[in-house]
């Protein structure tokens, strides 16, 4: 569950991102209070594209199967192709950096780039794969982080359903950005 409003510190921030989970304290005033960062953050984790990359995401043998079983519905060609053509494994395809960031990995990725709690984050793009509890550690690190559902009503989405959610999201980004 997002914390709304909350700028306390989980007991593994430090160790996750270092000297980015701590406030910066100048006396009693908080440096760079009137700054507040706001990033639109697309991750590009939905199951499509963890299932095409042909990479590992630490689920096991479970995720392993659910991943083969939806390649095998949505692309076909690449499940004959794997038949016989010899692919790199998994750990040399995360190796030379061609899978998809989980969005574990994305946390690191922000801190290190200067992004800090206080940071806005607009989460695009369509349903991540792994749900509420792959995004835990963006969500807790980066409380205010929110989603389009959590910004706008089911009855605003609704007259989008059809269309790509890209539409969407560019419509939030641009009035909200």
């Amino acid at each position: 569950m997002m914390r709304r409003n909350d700028t306390g510190f989980g007991h593994l921030d430090h160790y996750l991102v270092g000297q980015f989970s701590q406030s910066k304290w100048k006396g009693q005033k908080l440096r760079e209070a009137k700054k507040s960062r706001y990033l639109a953050l697309h991750l590009r984790f939905e199951i499509n594209m963890v299932a095409h990359s042909l990479c590992e995401f630490g689920g096991g043998e479970e995720e392993n199967c659910e991943l083969e079983a939806y390649r095998e519905i949505h692309f076909p060609a690449l499940v004959e192709l794997k038949k016989t053509k010899r692919f790199p494994s998994p750990t040399e395809l995360r190796s030379e950096g061609l899978c998809p960031l989980m969005p574990e990995e994305t946390v690191l990725m922000l801190a290190g780039l200067g992004f800090n709690r206080r940071t806005h984050i607009y989460l695009a793009g369509a349903h991540i794969y792994g749900g509420s509890s792959r995004l835990a550690a963006l969500t807790t690190l980066f409380p205010n982080l929110v989603t389009k559902e959590k910004l706008i009503s089911s009855a605003e989405i609704e007259p989008f359903l059809n269309f790509s959610s890209q539409i969407l999201d560019e419509m939030i980004y641009l009035r909200d950005g």
